[in-house]
């Protein structure tokens, strides 16, 4: 198969989403890992707090510690990366960073 003519704008107005949710993926990640203090693949309260204040969202170790309860799948004291995406776009719990409209 041939394209006779370059895609069109719609084709990258379709793709947009996927680069900017790639991107966002990536800067989180990145912002997880510098946190993990101690490279267990986990954030404890100290450490999301940490994080947090980094980011001008003034939290104490108590409240991190609640934030990461409400957040956590396996009800651990500890946050995963994906627990963490989840809580950055979750509105409805108090999402922080990528809270949805």
């Amino acid at each position: 198969m041939t394209l006779t003519s370059p895609p069109g704008p719609n084709l990258f107005l379709l793709l947009l989403p996927c680069f900017f949710l790639c991107q966002v993926r990536v800067a989180a990640k990145q912002l997880f890992q510098e946190a993990d203090q101690d490279q267990d693949g986990l954030l404890s309260a100290y450490e999301l707090s940490m994080l947090l204040n980094r980011l001008h969202e003034a939290t104490t170790i108590e409240e991190a510690g609640r934030q990461i309860q409400g957040h956590s799948v396996h009800g651990s004291c500890y946050l995963s990366f994906a627990d963490f995406m989840c809580m950055m776009v979750d509105s409805n719990r108090g999402g922080l960073l990528l809270s949805a409209p």
